[in-house]
């Protein structure tokens, strides 16, 4: 079902209803991206890749480097390929973000760190929105592939002609959440 489909439907089913809310229809769009939102994170319905190509010496790597990357919910597998098609499982580092050392170690990536998963701005650093991910050692050669494999978020319907992305039988639920 499109967006404009969906929110028929849902104001189809509010006239049928006895004592029915009144919504507005930007109300209505907002209940069911929020339904969406909230399906697929429950249901870890959308699994896709996202792959970043490695920057000499760079710390780490956010969103304006993979687009896409804003999209990440969970992790699953990361993986560093430097020429061979299957590449090496990247291991989290142990503590995250905040227990890296100090001083920084360049060199062949072993583990990897994210940080900033949830994509909440910290007030005291606004430029900090998003997800941020690095590896450790810090990549000493350019060009090669940090693969990222797992769930992601719900795209927000904005147009008449938007799909979820969630499978079609599913299209429904959303429907009803916002109703």
């Amino acid at each position: 079902m499109t967006f404009l489909e969906l929110q028929t439907d849902a104001i189809d089913l509010l006239h049928e209803l006895v004592n029915q809310p009144t919504y507005s229809l930007a109300k209505l769009k907002g209940y069911i991206n929020r339904g969406n939102s909230i399906f697929v994170r429950k249901t870890k319905s959308i699994e896709g890749s996202i792959s970043i190509t490695t920057v000499a010496n760079q710390f780490e790597y956010t969103e304006t480097d993979a687009a896409t990357l804003a999209n990440l919910a969970i992790p699953f597998q990361v993986l560093y390929i430097d020429g061979t098609e299957v590449g090496r499982t990247l291991k989290p580092w142990p503590g995250g973000y905040t227990n890296l050392p100090k001083e920084y170690s360049y060199g062949e990536p072993y583990y990897y760190w994210i940080r900033n998963v949830h994509a909440q701005s910290v007030a005291s650093t606004p430029a900090y929105k998003g997800i941020r991910i690095g590896t450790w050692p810090i990549a000493s050669t350019a060009s090669k592939t940090i693969k990222i494999d797992g769930f992601m978020r719900a795209m927000t319907l904005t147009g008449n002609t938007d799909e979820p992305e969630i499978q079609p039988e599913w299209h429904d639920a959303l429907v009803y959440y916002a109703v």
